[in-house]
């Protein structure tokens, strides 16, 4: 219960490991235990932000900022406010959301604000940005998958949608997405930064995700304000 690692979340990867490429085939990249712990790292999460992850997957982001976030709180009183208030989540695929339930619930959060439904629900993202308010956002969308708005600047785009002004989001990408001249990809980028600033961009091991090869990089947002001209991070 006062662990930050993803075992369900491990168990299901080894478990696609024999699937014939399954978990390749639905983009999905189940983001390693100290890539989640990073991440709490770089948004300085602290006991009163508010996280959401809109393709939380197994719950590893969510778990992650969870103990984070009552590593330096001794009230039980406010443990049990950070586990019941703090930490939104959303996952479209069933199986997944399952998993990321049975994970809160066995850590005492009793899955209260895990959401089975789509990101990119205009309702569903309103609902979470009214009710819940969230400063901070983790995701590690999809790769390379054509629906729903598919690419993964796309989800970027609707985690920073829902989070208050100033808030701070980390998303973790193929790096092409950063620096591809594909002119969706540029149109894209051009889209975020109209609205959000990019406070900095870090590139990955090209190992981090093996077998699966995928080459990545962390992006660093502050949501809701536009990226000024002649921004250096």
């Amino acid at each position: 219960m006062e662990n930050s690692y993803d075992y369900l979340g491990e168990f299901y990867k080894e478990f696609l490991s024999y699937s014939d490429g399954n978990k390749k085939g639905l983009g999905i990249v189940l983001t390693p235990h100290h890539i989640t712990e990073l991440f709490c790292d770089l948004a300085n999460l602290s006991e009163n932000d508010i996280v959401f992850d809109p393709c939380c997957g197994t719950g590893g982001f969510l778990i992650s900022a969870m103990n984070k976030m009552i590593s330096g709180v001794s009230d039980p009183k406010k443990k049990t406010k950070i586990k019941r208030d703090n930490l939104v989540g959303i996952e479209k695929e069933t199986k997944m959301f399952t998993l990321a339930a049975s994970n809160m619930i066995i850590r005492g959060d009793g899955k209260s604000n895990l959401y089975s439904g789509n990101c990119f629900d205009y309702e569903l993202k309103n609902k979470i940005k009214i009710n819940h308010k969230p400063n901070i956002g983790f995701i590690n969308p999809p790769y390379s998958q054509k629906f729903d708005g598919g690419h993964e600047l796309d989800f970027i785009i609707s985690m920073l949608e829902v989070l208050q002004v100033g808030g701070i989001g980390v998303a973790i990408i193929p790096i092409n997405c950063f620096i591809s001249p594909n002119l969706k990809e540029v149109k894209l980028r051009e889209k975020i930064l109209e609205k959000h600033t990019l406070l900095g961009v870090l590139s990955m091991p090209t190992n981090l995700f093996y077998p699966v090869g995928t080459v990545t990089a962390i992006g660093i947002f502050k949501a809701n304000s536009p990226h000024p001209k002649g921004f250096k991070s």
